[in-house]
């Protein structure tokens, strides 16, 4: 089976929440005693396994996790970013979003647009009122 980046996210946000305890776990051992997979057959045993390998990936590429033990990588910690995914509570791509703040929301286009109406309107009365004298 191939597992490919929406399958990893959608797990990472079941790891994320199931966490208990936020300075030393398990990825193997949060979703099994979660009951988040099946591992009864040799296949489905060795799809967890790559499943449990790319989320560590993405969980340190994504610098939410950080390994404890490096020779195994077997445990982590979340890092401050992880704890912030996990108060989020909606998810990885939502949280992404919600960092990248826009460069001008729709109000301040409004309000800038109103100051110039309000300007140019100024700018004429008082050419008007210097042109009737």
């Amino acid at each position: 089976m191939q597992i490919d980046d929406k399958v990893i996210i959608e797990y990472f946000d079941i790891l994320i929440n199931d966490i208990k305890d936020n300075d030393f776990f398990s990825v193997n051992n949060t979703l099994i005693d979660n009951s988040r997979v099946n591992i009864n057959t040799e296949s489905e045993k060795e799809y967890f396994f790559k499943l449990v390998e790319k989320l560590k990936k993405f969980g340190e590429r994504c610098e939410y996790l950080e390994t404890l033990n490096v020779e195994t990588k077997s445990f982590f910690k979340l890092t401050n970013k992880g704890l912030q995914l996990k108060e989020f509570k909606k998810g990885h791509l939502k949280f992404v979003k919600s960092l990248i703040k826009p460069k001008i929301t729709l109000f301040e286009k409004i309000s800038v647009f109103a100051l110039i109406i309000s300007g140019c309107f100024a700018f004429w009365q008082q050419y008007s009122k210097d042109e009737l004298k």
